[in-house]
């Protein structure tokens, strides 16, 4: 595995495309804490969980059309159809991200800083997996 990843990042192409999909990740990260700051104050009787919601929905449209233009370049022509596979994906991560959080947070009582860093690396690895193989599947990056 360390050999297909040095091999992969020897690829300045490859490399790019990884550090563009940092950035987007980083972007998304920001969008989705500053909304959910936002809608705070705008909307302060606005339950939490409910804010942190749509602050993570605002932030997902931003991060396909940020993954499908610079990162990925899909060509796709059916963008609702390609959406709806970005947004499903996203779904299951948020799943995995929020059981493993509740998992190593309430049940093992590890340091919830580290659950959630951790919870977050495994969700940037799914979303990347989901993105690259099965939303943008055509991208060029994938023909390389």
């Amino acid at each position: 595995m360390i050999k297909r990843l040095k091999k992969e990042l020897s690829d300045k192409e490859k490399r790019n495309h990884y550090i563009k999909y940092l950035v987007v990740g980083i972007i998304t990260t920001v969008i989705s804490i500053v909304g959910f700051k936002l809608i705070r104050i705008y909307i302060p009787t606005l339950n939490e969980n409910i804010a942190n919601i749509l602050s993570i929905i605002f932030a997902i449209i931003c991060s396909y059309f940020m993954n499908r233009s610079w990162v990925f370049e899909s060509k796709e022509k059916n963008m609702f159809k390609e959406f709806g596979k970005f947004f499903s994906g996203r779904l299951v991560t948020l799943v995995v991200e929020e059981l493993v959080f509740l998992i190593g947070t309430s049940a093992l009582n590890f340091d919830e800083l580290i659950v959630k860093i951790s919870s977050s690396a495994i969700a940037l690895v799914m979303n990347y997996i989901f993105s690259r193989w099965m939303v943008f599947k055509n991208s060029k990056i994938n023909k390389k």
